[in-house]
């Protein structure tokens, strides 16, 4: 089908899509196995040693459910589709699934080998949003 009048199927699809992105994020938490003796000091660095891991998660969370609030947002909005907003839509899913990969390697605070980070992580939700709002509201059949 070519055109519709019912984005049902897409908001769906879109929705499980977002749901196992967040998922595949909170999968990478792992809980650190410590001894029974532990002192409070080493506990206490244990936690300091895990925040960059927990704040790339936090970011990557917010950043998939605020690429899904923009999404619900706009397809509100939308009234018909066509193939070139089920293309743009299935772009800015595939850009939400990647979102969880770089994530290990933004939250180790070391280099890579040309002594840069890594920056990737840091320009897909511009992406995202792109590909999520730009030209994809449409009120009528195109």
């Amino acid at each position: 089908m070519q055109h519709g009048p019912k984005t049902d199927r897409t908001v769906f699809f879109s929705d499980a899509v977002f749901a196992i992105a967040m998922t595949l994020l909170a999968l990478d938490l792992k809980i650190p196995t410590l001894p029974s003796d532990i002192s409070e000091q080493g506990y206490n660095e244990v936690l300091v040693e895990r925040l960059p891991s927990l704040a790339a998660f936090v970011l990557s969370f917010v950043l998939v459910g605020r690429a899904w609030l923009t999404h619900h947002h706009h397809f509100n909005a939308i009234a018909a589709y066509d193939n070139k907003l089920q293309v743009r839509n299935l772009v800015m899913l595939f850009l939400v699934v990647f979102l969880p990969v770089p994530r290990p390697c933004c939250s180790n605070p070391g280099r890579t080998r040309r002594g840069r980070r890594p920056s990737m992580h840091w320009r897909l939700p511009g992406l995202i949003s792109a590909c999520a709002g730009r030209g994809s509201t449409r009120t009528g059949p195109g």
